[in-house]
């Protein structure tokens, strides 16, 4: 019983322990609630991380599969190839500059 009061006047001079026992349980209940919701925050960005990256790569095996779905129906080689040619020329410009696959390197440019 000593051993207890003395370590019940350490933390009293930090002031995290009460003396009441209402206090005590308020500080007990309230720590339990801190850890459970750090807990669940913990959780719930885990699976929020998992379903940010899922996203994207189900759209792209998406557009996958549509492309090869495409290409796979074309009714002879030449339009195979058509379609082929079309999708390897498509490019995308950001911010003044082209990304992808570079236009002139497929058609050089008559400067």
């Amino acid at each position: 019983m000593r051993r207890v009061a003395q370590i019940a006047a350490k933390l009293r001079l930090w002031r995290l322990w009460p003396d009441t026992l209402f206090g005590r349980l308020v500080v007990i209940l309230a720590a339990g609630m801190f850890a459970g919701q750090l807990l669940t925050r913990s959780i719930w960005f885990e699976t929020h991380d998992n379903h940010t990256l899922e996203i994207p790569a189900r759209l792209f095996g998406s557009r996958l599969a549509d492309t090869v779905r495409l290409i796979e129906r074309a009714p002879n080689a030449a339009t195979r190839e058509a379609i082929v040619g079309t999708l390897v020329l498509r490019n995308r410009v950001v911010d003044g500059r082209t990304v992808g696959l570079d236009a002139e390197l497929i058609l050089p440019r008559g400067d």
